[in-house]
């Protein structure tokens, strides 16, 4: 148990130390293979700039965007493809990010970016973007790290959460109320659907008033009753008839034994 709880504290402080190291080492966030950089024309008021009034046959620059972090500080580098020489750099206000990349009002693809040369001086430029996706890509690794700096900023400054005692006093007791089960008894199986051995019950009996069937022998036995009661509906001549017809087939089955 000793070895065990060790060697998980020893897990936890390797994990906890190699994240400061991560934190504390430079880390890159997003790489852009080709952006394009334009000089922007004043700013046309508290609406915004607008990429339409740009210059888009010439610009400034055209090469790769690298964005990193170094701890709390996010820095967007735009470098020569080819040789990696540094053409200018933003550092990115994490407090409000939007005076450091501001999305144009009339595309998702340009934003104006304030360049800073590190000895206080900055400028303004556009940037722009081949593909929309790359611009959302952009915008999503500025909000991931932002989130990852105001999480560790938020957790830093929240205090400790207050211990709460929630062991019983002295003479203290707890009631505990069971509600009635009356609501959820279960009912008894009905006699009409389950018998007490679990198949099907007794059917009811059939309705008494059925007629007869359709076939000969309802023919025969109205014929009966026609005789016996002297119904005129069989003359003399069908009864003569059937009786004949009797006589042969007795005649002519006389095959049988």
């Amino acid at each position: 148990g000793e070895l065990s709880s060790a060697a998980d504290g020893e897990v936890r402080t390797n994990v906890g130390t190699q994240m400061a190291d991560e934190w504390e080492s430079e880390r890159t966030l997003l790489i852009v293979r080709e952006v394009l950089v334009y000089k922007l024309p004043p700013r046309p008021g508290v609406a915004g700039y607008r990429c339409q009034d740009w210059p888009k046959t010439s610009f400034l620059f055209q090469g790769r965007l690298r964005m990193t972090a170094l701890g709390s500080k996010c820095s967007i580098l735009l470098e020569d493809a080819s040789t990696g020489e540094l053409f200018a750099q933003v550092p990115l206000n994490n407090e409000k990010p939007e005076v450091s990349v501001e999305p144009v009002v009339d595309s998702s693809r340009y934003f104006a970016i304030r360049v800073d040369d590190g000895s206080g001086r900055h400028a303004f430029l556009g940037l722009g973007f081949r593909e929309r996706t790359e611009a959302f890509d952009f915008n999503v690794a500025i909000q991931d790290h932002l989130k990852q700096v105001r999480g560790e900023t938020d957790n830093d400054d929240l205090p400790p959460a207050p211990s709460v005692d929630m062991s019983f006093k002295e003479g203290e007791t707890i009631k505990i109320n069971i509600g009635s089960r009356s609501g959820n008894a279960a009912r008894a199986p009905s006699r009409d659907t389950f018998s007490p051995a679990g198949g099907l019950g007794a059917l009811p009996p059939p309705p008494s008033a059925l007629g007869a069937p359709p076939g000969t022998g309802g023919r025969r036995r109205d014929a009966q009753a026609g005789v016996g009661n002297g119904g005129g509906d069989f003359k003399g001549g069908d009864l003569n008839g059937a009786a004949q017809l009797q006589t042969g087939d007795l005649l002519g089955g006389g095959g049988f034994g």
